[in-house]
């Protein structure tokens, strides 16, 4: 998807179309959830079947609609686990309303920030899911899985992790010898 940017107050649409990856066709993860970050860092996860804004338009295709209420950059993450496990992440940006034809700089938090940001809400949700366990149920054909949920929150951790890692400056020592 090609990066796009938006004016403040926009209401923009995340979707995304999950497959099988054996056959290519549309296919319904057994948790499909989405994260998203705005520019002060502040996430926000829902859950199809458990938050009403996570809608599903057919067969593997599911939308939010997010309130871009601040300028900067948005990114955000959808996740599906269990018969299909996968993740899709994009970003936008918005664009800060002119006062007088003149555009403020907006200052947005480094992808360190976000990361740690992430990493914190997610270890805080798997620490109140496995405080207070609750039980895996169905509603109207979909399933709510919170064992599947509690993986996507330490795959998220993981990933966060792993993106941490790579925001680090190493040093290599290295020897040669003639």
């Amino acid at each position: 998807m090609a990066h796009i940017t938006y004016d403040l107050g926009d209401l923009v649409r995340s979707s995304v179309t999950f497959t099988i990856e054996s056959s290519g066709l549309a296919g319904d993860p057994d948790t499909v959830s989405v994260s998203y970050i705005d520019p002060s860092g502040n996430v926000t996860t829902k859950v199809y079947g458990v938050d009403a804004e996570v809608i599903k338009d057919g067969v593997g295709d599911y939308h939010i609609d997010i309130n871009a209420d601040e300028a900067g950059t948005w990114y955000h993450r959808w996740f599906g686990t269990g018969n299909i496990q996968a993740a899709q992440e994009q970003h936008f940006d918005v664009k800060p309303a002119s006062t007088a034809g003149t555009t403020a700089p907006v200052a947005s938090p480094t992808d360190t920030t976000q990361l740690e940001t992430i990493k914190k809400q997610a270890l805080a949700n798997i620490v109140a899911i496995t405080a207070e366990p609750k039980p895996t149920y169905n509603i109207d054909g979909q399933s709510v899985s919170w064992d599947a949920y509690l993986k996507q929150l330490q795959s998220t951790v993981q990933w966060c992790n792993d993106r941490l890692i790579a925001e680090t400056p190493f040093e290599v020592d290295s020897r040669g010898t003639t």
